[in-house]
């Protein structure tokens, strides 16, 4: 049960001490105030001023929850180092990281931390190939007799919003654990009191301080989820085990919390909280800035604005969505079909004129690098559906070449079965926002060396007018190939009916057990208005008979078929010719093509069937045959990258002629790019002149090196 605490009054009979606490949380690197509706507020000079005025013998600890060193342009461009000075200065205790400090990359952390006065503590990050921590996990402060024990926690959901480029090396280990493990020490044994900073949402920063009720105080940090008291100038919550947790919900420079600890006299070493005033100091005009703070920050804005009039491009006339123009970008740079970028990771900028650093500084709020991913189309569409659904604006998505409204992919629509190469960021594809699984980013190709600021500022500068240039140079048609080569344990029959059709490709072969030879491809060219395909099979194997060797697998199939999208049923042309590698004793080697022309139906994004007229010439029989072809084919693909593909094919034919084909083929992934797979093909042929049906069959199992390659042209 939860206990909103507001102002105690009076104080506790009996208390030994007061222990006065002054904390912050979520600065965002806001060095200059903010300037709206309610007047000017907050900014670090007069932060400074009044952390000051509030400790003036500098008792109190002064305490950061996190994510203070950014995301501000101001603050980012020394990496925060002005501003940990300042808080040096307003004479900080100690903090915890948040995302923000995690996004600068262990080296810097260990800098600033090494530079500063007061202690960054973080339990819970670590190395993640050593697993050592990277910073100190707890400090001991003394405040006259009074010893401290102060560390930090910090979520490890915020893994999934640190950017990979530069901070990949860390992880976030569990903070129960960690903070079990430091209250366990013997340093948590000689203090009196500990004070946990902690920087994690508020259901998750309860239910670590329900399980550690030997903890004196918890400072929150990035606790949006916090909504401020309607009185808005009080927020402690005290739960039934006694523990405290105080934060600042307005967060930012424009409030400082302060929360006064009544402390009891000394029970087995420890001295028990017990009672707490609670207020938030607002950081307004009334408050005097700091002089000489105000002038370290006038001379880092002289700093900017000279680092950022440096021109990259001219846009021309026209204005570009600055969101847009990266996604395209992305895409563009990745050789990919898709860009996919969310919006927290921009700020809405529009560009136009010439487009200066500051700019392009501004509108990439979170630097990070790209990375190539491969998404079927089921997913692509429902994670556009998810983005349109997010109430978090940041969390939305911008899509580049892809239609959410048309379901379009560079003008071809979309299938859900198809896979497309995306080319997004490392936050999107380590699970930031909860799109994807972590594991995306590990599959995926990453370009460590291209950032999104870099393809803006390089595209700008060699490109007068961008958007033109990348429409002009757009490719709309997708590419891919698959490709199976193996060996595979093929068991042949036919029936004696097969003889009859010694002439005849697909009845060529023998009951037999052997090893074959096996390789597919299938290249399809997908256009906004067509659809071209390419596919080539084949098997070859012998068994050893009565002393000479016998074809047991002998065959070689290609086709190729066109397709329009539009009008639906989808108008077709194809070519198929049917032969084997090796030609009967005594006769001219069977080959057979047909060209056929129909329309084409899509039952679903599984099934489709040709159905069409079509010319046979069987040219070993120097014979010419029409008829009617009908051909369903059903696709299925699997998350393992596996899939399972039936294909049959009829042919009625004048004179009396009756062809049918069925192949069916179960792929199943097994380790990088080796494959098992499991075949069957069933072939009959039926001939009024020779009224009998010769049917052969073929089941094969085996292990094949497969290709599955997608590219954009």
């Amino acid at each position: 049960m939860l206990v909103l605490v507001a102002l105690l009054a009076g104080g506790t009979p009996g208390r030994a001490e007061i222990l006065t606490i002054l904390h912050t949380s979520d600065l965002a690197g806001r060095l200059t105030p903010v300037v709206d509706e309610q007047g000017t507020r907050g900014g670090m000079a007069r932060v400074v001023s009044l952390l000051r005025a509030h400790n003036p013998g500098g008792r109190a600890l002064v305490l950061d929850a996190g994510d203070a060193w950014g995301p501000d342009p101001l603050s980012q461009l020394d990496a925060g180092k002005l501003f940990a000075s300042l808080m040096d200065s307003a004479g900080y205790t100690a903090m915890v990281p948040g995302n923000h400090e995690l996004n600068y990359g262990p080296d810097t952390l260990r800098v600033r931390a090494a530079a500063a006065r007061l202690a960054l503590v973080a339990a819970n990050v670590v190395h993640r190939d050593t697993g050592q921590p990277l910073l100190p996990t707890q400090v001991l402060v003394q405040r006259d007799s009074l010893r401290i024990l102060l560390t930090g926690v910090v979520s490890p959901g915020l893994k999934t919003v640190v950017n990979p480029l530069r901070a990949g090396a860390l992880s976030l280990t569990d903070p129960a654990a960690a903070l079990q493990e430091v209250l366990a020490s013997a340093a948590a044994d000689s203090a009196q009191l500990v004070v946990v900073l902690a920087h994690m949402p508020l259901p998750e920063l309860l239910g670590l301080a329900r399980s550690c009720p030997g903890v004196g105080l918890f400072v929150g940090g990035g606790v949006s989820d916090a909504a401020a008291p309607s009185d808005g100038d009080v927020h402690l919550v005290e739960l039934t085990n006694g523990t405290r947790i105080v934060t600042t919900p307005q967060g930012g420079t424009t409030m400082v919390g302060r929360v006064d600890l009544d402390l009891g006299a000394p029970v087995a070493g420890k001295r028990p909280v017990l009672g707490a005033r609670s207020q938030l100091l607002p950081v307004d005009g009334s408050v005097p800035e700091e002089r000489s703070v105000a002038w370290l920050i006038r001379r880092q804005e002289r700093r900017l604005r000279h680092w950022g009039r440096t021109p990259v491009g001219v846009v021309g006339d026209e204005e570009l969505d600055g969101a847009a123009l990266i996604a395209e970008l992305m895409r563009h740079y990745l050789d990919a079909e898709v860009g996919m970028v969310n919006q927290g990771t921009l700020r809405p900028v529009a560009l136009r004129d010439t487009v200066r650093l500051a700019t392009v500084d501004t509108l990439v709020r979170f630097e990070d690098m790209l990375v190539r991913i491969r998404l079927p189309g089921s997913r692509l569409r429902a994670i556009a559906q998810e983005a349109a659904s997010r109430p978090a604006v940041g969390q939305r998505l911008v899509f580049a070449a892809y239609d959410p409204a048309t379901q379009k992919v560079a003008g071809v629509p979309l299938e859900d079965g198809e896979v497309y190469s995306v080319a997004t960021t490392g936050y999107l594809a380590s699970g930031g926002d909860g799109y994807l699984s972590p594991d995306t980013y590990r599959d995926g190709t990453p370009f460590p060396d291209i950032s999104l600021r870099e393809i803006l500022v390089t595209y700008l500068r060699d490109h007068p007018r961008p958007w033109g240039s990348l429409l002009a140079t757009r490719r709309t048609s997708s590419y891919r190939l698959q490709t199976r080569l193996g060996t595979t344990l093929a068991l042949s029959a036919v029936n004696r009916q097969t003889g009859s059709y010694r002439g005849v490709a697909t009845m060529s072969g023998a009951d037999a057990l052997a090893w074959t030879a096996m390789l597919e491809s299938r290249l399809a060219r997908r256009m906004p208005r067509s659809v071209l395909t390419a596919e080539i099979k084949t098997a070859y194997g012998r068994v050893r008979q009565s002393g000479h060797a016998r074809e047991a697998a002998d065959r070689l199939n290609a086709e190729a078929v066109y397709t329009l999208r539009q009008p639906i049923p989808s108008p077709f042309v194809s070519l198929n010719a049917t032969t084997v590698w090796t030609a009967p004793a005594g006769q001219e080697r069977p080959l057979v093509v047909r060209s056929s022309a129909g329309l084409s139906v899509i039952s679903s994004s599984r099934l489709a069937t040709r159905m069409g007229l079509g010319l046979e010439r069987d040219l070993a029989a120097n014979q010419t045959r029409a008829g009617l072809e009908i051909v369903p084919e059903f696709s299925r693909g699997f998350g393992s990258g596996g899939f399972l593909r039936a294909t049959g094919k009829a042919f009625f034919s004048n004179p009396g002629q009756v062809a049918l084909e069925n192949s069916n083929t179960l792929a199943i992934d097994l380790w990088g790019n080796l494959r098992a797979s499991v075949d069957a093909h069933l072939f009959m042929h039926w001939d009024n002149r020779v009224r009998k049906t010769g049917i052969r069959s073929d089941f094969q199992m085996g292990l094949g090196y497969a290709w599955d390659t997608r590219w954009v042209r």
